[in-house]
């Protein structure tokens, strides 16, 4: 006889039994049918079942057969709700062999799919899933990708870390509960984030370097084999250090060197502590072991290191230049031609009723005539549009870093009428991406309107397309657009480059602000502790023109809740066209809110513009779309934190502190 405290105690259990179930069961079987006998698919979304709904989704597959017979068919992806079905490729999986296959589709607005193998006759293999994150990426967090097929998790804990210091984890602005696992380490200074690990199995691993930014950093282990990744995924690894990935290696596997260097998009630059700087990321060395017996300690070091590197700027940046074209010259050139098609038609039709006194056989005639020669007309306006060349509107923004640079393009294509046109890029390792977001159009005659369109800070999410491993890497890429007739649609394009030398900058602060703070309204206004001059130096060895270029400082002192969580930023902005010259001005700071910085972060980068695209061009030949308007080219170099000046950092810290007094 069970007393009433292990009823009690049973019920429990069977409740928490049945919320794991349902939290964990993202892929469920759809129908009592057996799978076919021998073959078995593991299949994930995101990372470990992690990703982000405004970030790209990779959807991978492990198919196993242990028949005789080969299994080849169709991979679709079905919406229960709708109905739509998207294809996602082609799986032949040989007898006793295993086969991977991953892609990366567009499906946010998805609650629930149906994802099943067959050929059209015999469906192999069906399940239904969950489109549910286990997790997300926010901004506020730095995330390690640990690559491995063992099973192992990352232990990132830090042992050292006090009730103080978790206390001012809380502060730093980590509010999404997913962020807080018992393996992630807990930032221990201000502008520190904390580091989640996540681990990711090799078919996980995506094709395409777009959904790794969403991470900041990746680890290997010293007894991984090179053969863990493909050649075409170790390229993949490559590109997305380019882009600001950091990439932890173990100095005592050379081989593991050889693979990931082999593939990058150029050698990069060699730092006097060893690291490679490749573009806007690194490659690091790190001694030791990740799973020692001993303690974690070489894990944390890792951690402590991804913790204070700032978020790659490459997209954000992006976000103040967005357009939207609306009406471009071909798309309201085609509507106005059916416009007045129409118009014409209707009144010349309507002239009839002002013919009351003519004869049936006039009126006969005269509409046959009409009839005639609109159909004549709505033929000749129909081949037109048809054959009519689409739009398009480009813009780009370069980072440039260790030995070359990646330039992000963010294409604006609009229809003339048709419904699939063909986009080709040129470029070092070029690739294409597609966003299914539709951009409407905002005026039947008008032209392009620019507007603030808002990119995330990683990649934009996106489809990639069938064909684009085709040309892997290479020189050109081409794809087919599927554009709704008169809409937009949205494409990005990534190229790298190889400079002949790099972009330095040697920065002094003088501080001349006062003691003590000001006061506004009910908060205290920092700016008058930083006032200082600046002395700059540069020393430009790319090979590029460098214009209009501004010094962009970043620092947040803090936090406070009014309702909802609110950063606050102090900008300093130096507008001048610098040429290897000293330069010493006062600086003038501003209020402005930015949400991407933690309490305490210090940051800063050099914008400006390029006379033209460094690398990425369009294919006019093998093009379906016409460039109109003249397209505007960024660059971005970020300060390396040890070149932000000491005497500064004081004075933020300072500020810092009068801050934390100030919200106690």
């Amino acid at each position: 006889m069970l007393q009433k405290p292990d009823l009690l105690l049973l019920i429990v259990a069977l409740l928490l039994c049945c919320c794991v179930q349902s939290a964990t069961a993202q892929i469920q079987r759809v129908s009592e049918e057996p799978d076919y006998p021998g073959l078995d698919i593991q299949m994930t979304l995101g990372f470990d079942g992690r990703f982000e709904f405004n970030g790209p989704l990779p959807i991978s597959f492990l198919a196993s057969n242990q028949s005789e017979k080969i299994l080849e068919g169709d991979l679709l992806l079905e919406n229960s709700e709708t109905g739509e079905v998207i294809r996602l490729g082609e799986l032949v999986v040989g007898p006793r062999s295993v086969k991977k296959y991953s892609t990366i589709r567009q499906i946010q607005s998805w609650v629930t799919a149906v994802v099943r193998f067959t050929d059209g006759n015999t469906i192999f293999w069906e399940r239904q899933l969950s489109v549910t994150s286990e997790g997300s990426f926010p901004e506020n967090g730095s995330y390690l990708l640990f690559l491995d097929d063992g099973g192992r998790e990352l232990n990132l804990k830090n042992p050292a870390t006090t009730a103080g210091e978790a206390s001012a984890y809380d502060q730093s602005g980590v509010l999404s509960p997913t962020l807080l696992q018992p393996t992630a380490f807990h930032a221990e200074g201000a502008g520190m984030r904390p580091v989640i690990p996540v681990t990711v199995r090799s078919w996980e691993f995506p094709r395409h370097h777009g959904p790794l930014t969403l991470a900041q950093g990746l680890v290997l282990d010293v007894d991984t084999s090179p053969q863990i990744l493909d050649e075409q995924q170790w390229s993949v690894l490559g590109r997305w250090i380019a882009t600001g990935g950091i990439v932890f290696l173990p100095e005592r596997n050379a081989e593991l060197q050889r693979a990931l260097r082999e593939r990058l998009p150029f050698p990069g630059s060699q730092l006097p502590d060893g690291t490679t700087s490749v573009a806007a990321g690194e490659i690091r060395m790190y001694s030791g072991q990740l799973f020692d017996p001993a303690g974690n300690d070489t894990a944390v070091s890792i951690a402590r290191r991804l913790s204070a590197r700032a978020h790659s700027m490459l997209y954000r940046e992006l976000v103040p230049q967005g357009i939207n074209p609306g009406s471009t010259p071909h798309s309201a050139a085609s509507s106005q031609k059916i416009f007045l098609l129409f118009l014409g038609y209707m009144l010349a039709t309507g002239g009839v009723l002002l013919m009351y006194k003519r004869s049936r056989q006039y009126l006969r005639g005269y509409l046959a005539v009409v009839v005639l020669t609109a159909s004549v007309f709505a033929g000749a306006v129909g081949v037109s549009i048809r054959r009519s060349e689409g739009d398009l509107y480009w813009q780009s923004i370069s980072e440039i870093g260790g030995g070359g640079l990646v330039q992000v393009g963010n294409l604006r294509v609009t229809s003339a009428g048709g419904s699939n046109f063909r986009l080709a890029a040129t470029g070092s390792g070029v690739d294409l991406q597609i966003s299914e977001r539709e951009v409407p159009r905002r005026s039947l005659f008008g032209g392009w309107v620019r507007s603030g369109f808002q990119r995330i800070s990683s990649q934009p999410s996106f489809t990639l397309p069938a064909d684009w491993s085709a040309g892997f890497p290479g020189s050109a890429a081409a794809i087919e657009v599927p554009v709704v007739p008169w809409n937009s649609r949205e494409v990005t394009a990534h190229a790298f480059r190889e400079l002949p030398g790099d972009f330095s900058l040697q920065l002094g602060f003088r501080s001349s602000g006062s003691e003590t703070p000001n006061y506004s309204g009910f908060q205290k206004d920092y700016r008058p502790l930083l006032k200082g001059s600046w002395s700059i130096r540069t020393s430009n060895q790319t090979g590029l023109a460098l214009n209009d270029m501004s010094l962009k400082i970043r620092f947040c002192p803090g936090s406070f809740s009014v309702g909802h969580r609110r950063v606050y930023a102090l900008n300093l902005d130096v507008e001048k066209v610098w040429s290897q010259q000293e330069w010493d001005e006062e600086n003038i700071w501003s209020d402005n809110r930015t949400e991407g910085l933690l309490s305490g972060e210090l940051v800063a980068w050099v914008e400006g513009t390029l006379p033209q695209s460094p690398t990425l061009q369009i294919d006019a030949e093998r093009s379906e779309f016409e460039q109109y308007g003249r397209p505007v080219h960024w660059f971005i170099w970020r300060v390396p934190p040890e070149a932000i000046p000491e005497s500064l950092r004081q004075v933020t810290a300072e500020i810092s502190r009068l801050h934390a007094e100030q919200e106690q």
